[in-house]
């Protein structure tokens, strides 16, 4: 489904993608994870258009997107949930659901997907006429992912989605990422939460200063040794 080989991305001529390549087929959980600064929320950025590549190029299907803009990648199939969830604050959750589907052809069924999003978020429901800025943390992360489908995406990409929760609020959306899969939405997942992303991804990537180092199935980079001391905290 995305195919991304060779990439170079750089701020002010400084490269902080080097060569950067891999993969995502139709149906997977795949995650990145990587020390803060190593060029994950970097690739984000690259692959929804906000970032422009120096070298390589970046596919997804027979399009190549480093061709496209943030709007015409949404439109092609990418929605991207930002680190920091980025909420509309002054609108109600149901306006900020409705603006996922800004992009979509006019006459989408646009309250099927709101009861759709609602089964996936039955808080949301509760929440639906409630300001954005009064919600939790983790009903803000609830929010942001919940937006992003409402795009229709067949990609769904997750920069950081368990940032600043708690424990509990993690474990909840690493459940909604699975059942989202489920559902018939691949997901690329970016995490510093390197065992929460490992346990529930089918494949994984390690990136180190821009580069990436190990790539394979989660299980077996999750036992890997070097991953564990460095990542999950064992040693």
């Amino acid at each position: 489904m995305l195919t991304v080989n060779s990439i170079v991305v750089a701020y002010s001529a400084a490269p902080v993608l080097r060569e950067v390549s891999l993969d995502v087929s139709a149906g997977e959980i795949v995650s990145l994870i990587g020390a803060n600064g190593a060029g994950k929320t970097t690739l984000m950025k690259t692959l929804s258009g906000l970032l422009a590549c120096i070298r390589g190029t970046i596919t997804f299907g027979d399009r190549n997107l480093t061709t496209l803009s943030p709007a015409e990648i949404v439109r092609a199939g990418i929605s991207q949930v930002p680190e920091g969830r980025r909420v509309f604050r002054e609108m109600s959750v149901q306006e900020n659901l409705e603006m996922g589907a800004y992009s979509r052809h006019h006459g989408a069924d646009i309250a099927g997907e709101l009861t759709e999003i609602f089964s996936i978020f039955p808080i949301l429901r509760e929440r639906r006429g409630q300001l954005a800025e009064t919600l939790s943390g983790g009903e803000q992360q609830m929010l942001a992912i919940g937006r992003a489908l409402m795009a229709k995406p067949k990609l769904l990409l997750l920069d950081e989605p368990s940032m600043g929760l708690a424990p509990k609020m993690v474990a909840r959306i690493f459940e909604v990422i699975a059942e989202i899969r489920r559902r018939g939405t691949t997901v690329f997942l970016v995490e510093q939460n390197a065992a929460m992303a490992l346990h529930y991804s089918d494949r994984a990537y390690v990136i180190e200063t821009g580069r990436i180092l190990m790539a394979g199935p989660s299980k077996d980079l999750a036992g890997n040794p070097r991953v564990a001391a460095a990542y999950l905290g064992k040693h």
